[in-house]
């Protein structure tokens, strides 16, 4: 799976992108920039492509505006890919962590009283921006409040998810939307294969296309057919496998395809209250799993009986 700081096509997002690059043309891009959106709807990619623009410009290979390309032979694009450009800094959320510590934001703040190199701007990116805690905000609030000279805050935020409004009040806000068009055209790019080949149980305008890259290298690891796997086929391959105990496509998305399994099952049947007692009392069922940290297998179990098995 490509990752955002390692793709170098933009396939979407065209109107904000040109806005952001005029912007800065015309010295009025915002220093402090939250980008808000969907997760999976491609706001990092976009960051980083504006960041190579910016401080690719004097070099050779330097960002293609009219391709809204990165060339891989570009030294930001590849300093960047392995987080050693001196005039860029992450923060993002640690693996295992369950949010953005004060140390990353202090570290952050160490950084920023170094010098540029070749006066160019620091471009920084706060990924994840909605784990930030309380106190790690706190501590990022300063700077926010009063950004050092020729420094850019980049903020990736999933907006299925709140942001502290201290944060949120000190940046200028771009929501970032998908069309159905732009979803297809990214998914076709993304996984090699045609969107139009899912089956149509996964032909939803609310999956993003990050959700079909992962399902797509799934169902590949497992040998399963795209256009022939419904919603059935695939919870019943995690099931008997027990992937919800150590894949990381379940993990991400196990609730995410309980709740299409019974949105399908809504469209589909007509003892419509039977179905939606039962989704009431699963989603507080897997909510109180994760709360608690209980074990998945009682509540499979139970999934199984209750409803699969009744498919």
């Amino acid at each position: 799976m490509t990752k955002p700081n390692q793709q170098t096509k933009l396939f979407a997002h065209y109107d904000v992108f040109n806005e952001l690059v005029n912007l800065y043309l015309n010295k009025n891009l915002p220093n402090k920039i939250i980008l808000s959106g969907y997760k999976g709807i491609g706001k990092s990619t976009l960051a980083y492509h504006l960041t190579n623009y910016i401080l690719s410009q004097n070099e050779e290979f330097n960002y293609n505006l009219k391709r809204r390309e990165i060339d891989k032979k570009n030294k930001t694009f590849n300093l960047i890919a392995s987080n050693t450009h001196i005039n860029f800094f992450l923060i993002s959320l640690s693996e295992g962590k369950k949010n953005i510590e004060i140390l990353q934001v202090r570290e952050l703040l160490n950084y920023l009283t170094k010098t540029s190199f070749d006066n160019l701007p620091k471009i920084i990116i706060i990924d994840d921006c909605e784990y930030l805690n309380k106190n790690s905000s706190n501590s990022l609030l300063k700077v926010l409040e009063e950004p050092p000279e020729n420094v850019y805050f980049f903020l990736i935020h999933n907006s299925q998810r709140n942001i502290l409004e201290t944060i949120k009040s000190r940046c200028i806000e771009f929501k970032i939307f998908l069309d159905q068009e732009s979803k297809k055209k990214i998914i076709n790019n993304i996984t090699q294969s045609n969107y139009d080949i899912f089956h149509s149980d996964f032909k939803n305008n609310y999956f993003l296309p990050k959700f079909y890259l992962d399902y797509f290298e799934y169902c590949e690891m497992n040998e399963l057919d795209i256009s022939k796997t419904d919603i059935n086929l695939l919870l019943e391959n995690i099931f008997i496998k027990k992937n919800y105990k150590r894949n990381s496509f379940v993990n991400d998305y196990l609730f995410f395809l309980i709740q299409n399994f019974f949105y399908i099952k809504f469209k589909t049947t007509k003892n419509k209250d039977n179905y939606y007692d039962l989704f009431s009392y699963f989603i507080k069922r897997f909510d109180d799993l994760i709360k608690y940290n209980l074990d998945f297998d009682s509540f499979i179990i139970e999934f199984k009986n209750k409803v699969f098995n009744e498919k």
